[in-house]
C-alpha cells in the first residue's frame, strides 16, 4: 500500500489499467524513470482527469475494481478518493 494505492487491492484486479496508471505516477512523483511511452499514456490518463475533474476510487466487490468518479471539492486533494 502507498498513498496513491491505499488499498489491498484483489488478484483479479492487479492489472487494471488506473492501477497501473497509479503506481507510474508514484514512480514518477519519487523520480524514479518512466519510460517514454508509459510517461504518454500517463500525462494523457492525468488530462482525462482533470478535464472532467474526476478522481480514482477502488472497491474491490465490482467486477473493474477501479472507478472514476466526481472529485469532492475540498475533500479530494490527490488523484484518489480520499477515504474517511
Amino acid at each position: 500500500m502507498s498513498e496513491l494505492v491505499p488499498w489491498e487491492i484483489a488478484s483479479s484486479h492487479r492489472w487494471a489499467y488506473s492501477l497501473m496508471m497509479l503506481r507510474a505516477e508514484e514512480s514518477r512523483r519519487a523520480g524514479r524513470e518512466v519510460s517514454d511511452s508509459m510517461r504518454d499514456r500517463l500525462e494523457r490518463w492525468l488530462a482525462e482527469l482533470a478535464v472532467d475533474d474526476l478522481v480514482v476510487h477502488y472497491d474491490d466487490t465490482t467486477p473493474d475494481g477501479f472507478q472514476r468518479v466526481a472529485r469532492r471539492r475540498g475533500i479530494d486533494m490527490d488523484l484518489i478518493r480520499t477515504v474517511g
